[in-house]
């Protein structure tokens, strides 16, 4: 994208102290990085996303939230749309962690209803503002249930949707923790492709469920989650391999990858 190019065209040789950057879907992700350029220019960037992917890793991400502040950041997701839960690790949303986003309380099974804009603007069109849509987001204690869904010996009724990814990505922040604790390795911050980190995360959870029994049984119950979240019922999981591992990463990742395309061409076709 040539933003300078296209900014100069837009603005006809005027200077905007302040640009406001609105995007659904894909045009949520392209107005990211809009509002990225405007504030390296110096430029006041506020930022509204719907139904926005990730874009960038951590170091973007905190950079990004750095630069245009997180008052200028409103993220708006429904509960049960995909598209926001991709790409996987290590992309991340902005503005960085510890900042609320704009959350909508929409329960459906059915990918296109979740994702599409039109229920975007049905269900913000009262809303009088974007501060009302930070207070939404459910209080959880993150940690105590996710330890608690792990270890719990059912499987059965786990959609995959925002909550279950959440609670997907909060057990892995847990084991890893443990993992560390228990072991010398050290966990390194992803570079290259996703792959090479789904690689690297099936190494680490094969290393430290090897430490004790505790963690050993939290990455038994971590993979029956991701399986029965894809419609796999394994049974018990038995011999925690660095191939197994990374099998049941590879079939989550696709079944969620599957499920968003579903959600964006389901929105293509009615745009």
């Amino acid at each position: 994208m040539d933003i300078e190019n296209i900014f100069q065209q837009h603005f006809m040789g005027q200077n905007p102290t302040r640009v406001h950057c609105v995007g659904h879907s894909l045009g949520g992700a392209v107005a990211t990085l809009v509002a990225d350029w405007a504030a390296r220019k110096g430029m006041q960037a506020k930022l509204y996303t719907f139904g926005c992917p990730r874009v960038g890793h951590k170091g973007f991400a905190q950079d990004l939230t750095l630069r245009v502040k997180a008052h200028n950041i409103f993220r708006v997701y429904h509960s049960s749309d995909l598209v926001p839960m991709v790409p996987v690790w290590p992309f991340v949303h902005v503005p960085d962690q510890g900042v609320k986003s704009c959350y909508i309380d929409f329960h459906t099974l059915n990918p296109g209803a979740a994702h599409s804009s039109k229920k975007y603007l049905e269900h913000v069109k009262n809303v009088t503002s974007f501060g009302a849509l930070r207070q939404k987001p459910p209080t959880v204690n993150w940690d105590g249930e996710t330890k608690a869904w792990i270890r719990h010996a059912s499987s059965h009724g786990i959609l995959l949707n925002n909550h279950t990814y959440t609670l997907i990505s909060n057990a892995m922040a847990y084991l890893f923790k443990q993992i560390l604790t228990a072991t010398a390795i050290g966990l390194q911050e992803a570079g290259g492709t996703v792959s090479d980190y789904l690689d690297r995360i099936a190494m680490y959870l094969h290393i430290g469920s090897k430490t004790n029994k505790e963690i050993e049984g939290d990455v038994k119950g971590l993979m029956q989650k991701m399986l029965a979240a894809v419609g796999i019922m394994p049974g018990s999981v038995q011999a925690l391999t660095i191939n197994f591992i990374r099998w049941v990463f590879t079939m989550f990742t696709n079944a969620l990858y599957r499920l968003a395309n579903m959600a964006l061409r389901s929105e293509a076709q009615t745009a």
